[in-house]
């Protein structure tokens, strides 16, 4: 692979800005075309790149996705008409307060999970969600090591019989994402 497709910056993909790499897009896309997952829970959309991803996945598996963000839901003409042809629903929400957490554990009860943490609070979300994963799910992180590393996450990742998911191609495919899968 050619080096660029390793550099942080922003890509597009169907008009959102996107900050992963092409690297990561490809990852991502493996992964969901080798797994089945009913519900994606998305903890930070930013402009909505990697959301739109989550739902074109999602419509080709049955599944839907629910994105937070404390930001306003983008506005424009295209999100909206992707948002409405695709299983996406956003939701305005700091994910640590009790009412969106209530949401997010409720929603996180039925079907196979992917849950994505790429807010501001990586750490904190890894560490407060990964309780509620059921075996077969999988939880993922983005920004690795610059905003996350394992030693941040390794407490829950044993306590809740997380296992790595992908690990050594993530790496070799220059990802900056962890992805762990909970077992029983």
């Amino acid at each position: 692979m050619s080096e660029s497709l390793y550099r942080k910056k922003r890509n597009v993909f169907l008009g959102r800005p996107n900050w992963h790499s092409m690297a990561e897009i490809y990852n991502m896309d493996r992964l969901l075309h080798r797994n089945k997952f009913d519900r994606i829970i998305e903890l930070g959309t930013m402009a909505g790149g990697m959301t739109l991803i989550f739902g074109i996945h999602a419509l080709r598996m049955g599944g839907d996705v629910m994105t937070f963000d404390i930001r306003d839901e983008p506005q424009d003409e295209v999100w909206k008409k992707l948002v409405k042809a695709l299983p996406i629903k956003y939701h305005k929400g700091d994910v640590f307060e009790y009412e969106t957490e209530e949401i997010i554990q409720t929603y996180m009860k039925r079907g196979r999970l992917l849950l994505y943490c790429d807010n501001g609070k990586k750490i904190d979300e890894f560490n407060t969600y990964a309780q509620y994963l059921k075996p077969g799910d999988v939880i993922m992180t983005h920004d690795r090591p610059n905003e996350i590393k394992f030693s941040d996450i390794e407490e829950a990742v044993l306590r809740y019989n997380l296992k790595p998911l992908y690990g050594l191609e993530l790496l070799t495919y220059g990802s900056s994402e962890m992805c762990f899968i909970k077992e029983k």
